[in-house]
């Protein structure tokens, strides 16, 4: 796991908040829709 650099701790040590700057795979990211999409055709109308 990447860890937070200086600039990161010092807003989440002033804020109490940070925004990572990290990115998804298009690989992970095709996954995860692929996920979605048979969970969405397997509930139908349930949600």
């Amino acid at each position: 796991m990447t860890k937070l650099n200086s600039d990161e701790l010092k807003q989440y040590a002033d804020d109490g908040y940070v925004f990572p700057d990290f990115k998804l795979s298009e690989d992970l990211l095709t996954r995860l829709q692929s996920g979605i999409d048979s969970a969405i055709n397997r509930l139908g109308d349930q949600f």
